[in-house]
């Protein structure tokens, strides 16, 4: 079988610098003085103290089989307790007394330590009976855990008890015990307040042995007459962790000579001595109770009141500026601040006095704050309104018209109506003190009715633009702005002469005492004037059969528009389109168009289009050409010129060169130069006339044969000389007289396509010519021929003026 000792420490609970500190008892028997305590040890029952195991010890307790343990006596009672439980076997049990009754263990007093040996978890089992260690006996029949309970008794404690019961398996286990000093409230003596009347207050100092725990609170007992605190009536409280006094009333009690008081605690719960005196309450006189309606505003009535006291009681007031008045419940009207203060009630009667106080507090009331605002405004804009006042933290309400009400300083409508015109009044508050009101009045000023705008519109450019507008608010003024930089102040303004530019969005205001109106719009339709053009295709100038298409383009001509052709003034009926055809078409025959256009200008508009004057040609034209070549005797290989002239060749012919009957690639002009001839080689020149008239449209020239080196068939007939050459478009011609043999000589100037420019006839004998060109004949290349008796002969000269 082991041994164990059973150790006990008490811990003596003490405030050191916020920690709680627990004394060890290390004595086995009789009588030490640990921490201020006497501490008396006696063993109980089978005891063993084998020393200290594991660093728990040196008490140990249950040897033999038999209950056994410790008791401990202190001089001073004890409210904590601290055991560790060491060797505790399986179904084995302890449970400790305090003050010969058991106290019960709970579950959050039990826990497991380490010291010097190692422990395991097992945790034993709180029961009605005490902490038991419920273990497989089998498998661990001694569990060497380290078991630690806390106990904090709720009233002190002069003696406490450690007692194991054993079970089948014996031993012994082995325990410390620690230990703290109770903290209580001690009445200061000597207590000398002894004789008080009903209701007065009392006075109750206290000491303590050591601090309280946080939250506590004192409460001073009163006894019955008799000094018993069977059913003790509570008179002051005081919420404290040390020493302190605790002031209380008593209350309207019989009159009686054995009255006693006491304080009692909540944290821990400790009961104190009573004061050891009797305390004598004389009769005739209960309690009195002052109160008043403060705080009160400055300039509101201040209404003091005393109640409790008997109906016989007279009562004398005492406050600030010297006040009195012997009234139970006087008034001061129109207080003011100055009345601040505390007011004594004295109510008497018998002999006994009884007093009450009331703080009384009289607000002052803020400065009025000055009211302003931003008006007159425009209805719809903001209104500011703004307050001050001399008095620093006030709060301020406003209150106006259209219901309204603000708790700012400055506040804002930001939306305006007329409704808000009138007067605005703003107070300043403080400590719940409200000033008298400023105000301010604010006006909201009306729109103008939005206008109508209108304009005279459509016209045509080049018209007056008429603007209008009009509102039902009279006395108003006008402002336009429109397209083209358009402004005016004038209600119906005009724009003279309006033009394209000018169409657009334009705008109308109306303003009234600095307030506009909203915008009206009008858009109005300036069109480009209406015009009508014609002509005839193919041309003003026709072949006689030809069909002529008349035709028509309007400019503007509206949405509307009808068209009539006429034909020598005299309307063409069916001919109620842009476009007419016809062949019967005359020389000499005028044709116009009629356009009539609605809703283009401000009137419908009648147009006539330009006259088309008819030129119908006959057919009876044709074409003929003649061609020539220089030099006329060429060389071979020498470049040769061949150059056309074209009679009836209308006012631009075309021209193609044939050789030996094919087209020469190219040669399409009046003249065609080549130096690549051979001899015998056919040269011939076929144009096509461009009068539309012209019958046939084509003219073959006659051919002419190269022959070298006697030179070109038909050709050299003779030389001619010109000079000077370039001219002025005045030249002298001279003539050899071989090359004609008689007649008239006819002499012909043409241009580089053909056209002749100049002709004039002469006798073939003549040697000179001169010759002066017409002023419309321009510079250029020309061709000058000579022809007589069926030979021609040419020369080529430019004209330079």
């Amino acid at each position: 079988m082991k041994h164990y000792t059973l150790f006990l420490l008490f811990t003596l609970l003490s405030i050191v610098a916020g920690a709680q500190t627990y004394y060890p008892v290390t004595h086995t028997s009789g009588t030490q003085t640990i921490g201020t305590n006497n501490v008396t040890v006696t063993g109980l029952g089978s005891v063993y103290v084998p020393g200290i195991s594991c660093g728990v010890g040196p008490y140990g307790i249950g040897l033999s089989n038999l209950p056994g343990g410790f008791m401990f006596q202190f001089s001073t009672p004890i409210n904590r307790i601290r055991c560790r439980f060491y060797a505790f076997h399986n179904t084995e049990s302890y449970v400790v007394f305090g003050n010969g009754v058991q106290h019960l263990i709970t579950t959050p007093d039990v826990s497991l330590t380490t010291i010097g040996c190692p422990a395991t978890s097992i945790l034993p089992t709180v029961t009605s009976t005490g902490v038991v260690l419920n273990a497989n006996p089998s498998t661990i029949p001694l569990v060497d855990n380290i078991h630690q309970v806390d106990i904090l008794f709720s009233t002190p404690m002069d003696s406490v008890r450690v007692w194991r019961l054993l079970s089948t398996n014996g031993g012994a286990c082995i325990h410390d015990f620690q230990f703290s000093f109770d903290t209580m409230a001690v009445i200061t003596q000597p207590y000398i307040d002894t004789v008080k009347c009903p209701s007065d207050s009392v006075h109750v100092a206290f000491t303590t042995i050591s601090n309280f725990q946080a939250g506590n609170v004192f409460t001073l007992q009163l006894s019955n007459a008799s000094g018993s605190f069977a059913a003790p009536t509570n008179i002051g409280t005081l919420a404290a962790t040390t020493a302190g006094t605790i002031h209380g009333k008593l209350p309207n009690s019989l009159p009686g000579t054995g009255y006693r008081v006491r304080i009692v605690s909540t944290n821990p719960v400790r009961t104190s001595a009573d004061n050891g005196v009797n305390i004598k309450v004389v009769g005739g006189m209960g309690s009195v109770l002052a109160t008043s309606n403060s705080p009160i505003c400055q300039d509101a009535t201040l209404n003091l009141s005393a109640s409790g006291g008997l109906p016989n009681a007279t009562y004398d007031w005492t406050g600030p500026n010297s006040y009195t008045s012997a009234t139970q419940n006087p008034s001061i009207t129109g207080a003011q601040p100055t009345h601040s203060g505390d007011y004594i009630v004295t109510a008497s009667l018998n002999g006994c006095s009884v007093k009450d106080t009331v703080t009384v507090l009289v607000k002052p009331k803020p400065a009025v704050p000055t009211a302003n605002n931003n008006g007159p405004v425009c209805e719809g804009a903001s209104i500011n309104l703004t307050s001050n006042s001399t008095t620093p933290g006030a709060l301020y309400n406003w209150t106006g018209p259209n219901s309204f009400t603000a708790g700012q300083q400055n506040p804002t409508i930001t939306t305006t109506v007329l409704a808000h015109t009138g007067v605005f009044s703003v107070t300043a508050t403080l400590n719940g003190c409200t000033s008298a009101a400023g105000t301010t009045s604010v006006t909201i000023k009306p729109y103008p009715t939005v206008p109508t705008a209108g304009n005279n519109t459509p016209i045509c450019a080049g018209a007056d633009l008429n603007l209008t507008a009009n509102t039902s608010t009279a006395g108003v003024t006008y402002t336009w702005t429109g397209p083209n930089g358009f402004t005016s102040s004038i209600q119906n303004p005009t724009i003279p002469a309006a033009g394209p530019n000018d169409a657009g969005t334009y705008t109308v205001k109306a303003t009234l005492n600095g307030c506009t109106s909203g915008a009206a719009s009008t858009t109005p339709v300036i069109n480009i004037v209406s015009s009508i053009g014609g002509w005839a295709s193919p041309s003003d100038t026709v072949c006689a059969g030809s069909t002529v298409t008349f035709v028509v383009v309007p400019n503007n001509p509206g949405p509307t528009p009808t068209y009539q052709w006429y034909k020598n003034g005299a309307q063409i009926s069916g001919a109620n389109s842009t476009l007419y055809a016809t062949s019967a078409v005359s020389d000499g025959d005028s044709f116009y168009c009629q356009m009539i256009a609605p809703n283009v200008c401000a009137n419908t508009l009648n147009l006539y289009s330009n006259g088309i004057k008819m030129h119908v040609l006959p057919i009876t034209t044709t074409p003929s050409i003649d061609i020539n070549s220089n030099p006329a005797t060429p060389l071979p290989g020498q470049n040769i010129l061949f150059m056309a002239t074209v009679s009836n060749g209308g006012y631009q012919p075309t021209f193609q060169w044939q050789r030996n009957g094919q087209n020469v690639v190219g040669a399409i002009h009046a003249n065609w130069s080549t130096s690549g001839l051979h001899p015998n080689d056919k040269i011939n020149c076929i144009v096509q006339s461009s009068d539309p008239c012209a019958t046939p449209k084509n003219a073959f020239s006659d051919t002419m044969v190269v022959n070298f080196p006697t030179g070109i068939n038909e050709v050299n007939k003779g030389e001619l000389s010109l000079y000077p050459n370039p001219n002025n478009g005045e030249f002298i011609v001279n003539i050899p007289l071989a090359p004609f043999k008689g007649g008239n000589l006819r002499v012909d100037v043409v241009d580089a396509v053909g056209r002749k420019v100049y002709q004039s006839i002469y006798q073939a004998n003549t040697p000179t010519i001169e010759i002066a060109l017409p002023a419309s004949v321009a510079n250029g290349v020309y061709m000058l021929k000579l022809r007589a008796d069926e030979e021609t002969h040419t020369i080529r000269f430019t004209v330079n003026r």
